[in-house]
């Protein structure tokens, strides 16, 4: 299926916050919020992408509400899980951007 151009615009501002984390720019409750609002503003992404999406995105927000529930705020709390679901997001936005 192709994506809009509209669609186009979030996934590659998706890759830009993502970008920006990694680089230690952004905090992870950023990413979180960003991420979840590029996705809200897609027209009619695919089912399957937006499910494995929400799953990844999930999984980031929930560490996320960890960390605010318990006031940690050790930069590297769960950093492998959050680095490997990064890398899955960032790889889902880069192959959803290649069927455009």
């Amino acid at each position: 299926m192709m994506n809009s151009d509209l669609n186009v615009r979030q996934l590659r501002l998706m890759l830009t916050h993502v970008d920006l984390f990694k680089s230690g720019v952004v905090p992870l409750g950023e990413l979180v919020v960003r991420l979840d609002s590029l996705r809200s503003a897609m027209e009619s992404p695919p089912q399957a992408w937006s499910e494995s999406f929400q799953t990844q995105w999930s999984a980031l927000e929930e560490v996320y509400a960890v960390m605010l529930d318990e006031e940690i705020e050790d930069p590297h709390f769960e950093e492998d899980l959050i680095q490997r679901t990064v890398a899955d997001v960032e790889q889902g936005i880069t192959e959803q951007l290649k069927g455009s």
